[in-house]
């Protein structure tokens, strides 16, 4: 959610940062790949309603689509800024290099 009609994320407390991370993604990859190393339990993964399957699939384009380029990406989805006194210390207008 914004901050006041912008499009900086609003923080709220308990909350150090608010912005996109691949290894939270990659995360329940590694802990489904560490359940089934452990104990060789495939079940979760093949149920019949196939929600694991569709979420190794969204989090293939989430990660092909944050690949999309600063100048190919007009009104990006997500953005990251925040208040900071040195301006290399985030992001300009919420993309690209800061």
């Amino acid at each position: 959610p914004g901050f006041l009609g912008t499009r900086v994320d609003a923080m709220v407390p308990g909350i150090f940062e608010r912005k996109y991370e691949l290894d939270s993604l990659c995360a329940f990859l590694k802990l489904s790949r560490t359940y089934y190393e452990q104990l060789g339990d495939t079940s979760p993964f093949v149920k019949d309603d196939g929600e694991w399957i569709s979420a190794v699939q969204r989090v293939v384009e989430v990660m092909a689509y944050m690949q999309t380029g600063t100048a190919e990406d007009t009104d990006p989805e997500y953005l990251f800024q925040r208040q900071a006194l040195e301006p290399t210390d985030t992001l300009s207008h919420g993309i690209g290099n800061p």
